[in-house]
């Protein structure tokens, strides 16, 4: 669900932090822009994107889109046994160097 440059900066720090790391980046150019989207659908894209990474055996996703965070954040960790994470996150888990079979930005 990245709709900004800004996820690319994410996706970017990962790699730099990670380097071992497969990673899978996902930007929902279909639905783009969300800002004018509603709460319920934007929900709906997030746990379509959410199964769809979860399909590829990733272990954490990163959401790096604003809107996204705000209206669909609590509702995937509610719904999903994975770590699902704002990109503001991102850099704890970066620090502490968490190893990952393989990692998303959503």
């Amino acid at each position: 669900m990245i709709q900004e440059y800004g996820g690319l900066t994410v996706l970017s720090e990962i790699k730099k932090a990670l380097p071992n790391e497969d990673l899978i980046y996902l930007g929902d150019t279909l639905n783009f822009p969300y800002g004018s989207k509603k709460e319920d659908d934007i929900i709906k894209y997030g746990v379509e994107n959410t199964k769809f990474l979860i399909s590829k055996d990733v272990k954490m996703i990163v959401i790096a889109c604003g809107t996204a965070t705000s209206y669909a954040l609590k509702e995937l960790q509610h719904r999903f046994d994975i770590p699902i994470i704002r990109n503001n996150r991102t850099y704890y888990f970066l620090h502490k160097k968490v190893k990952f079979k393989s990692n998303s930005v959503l």
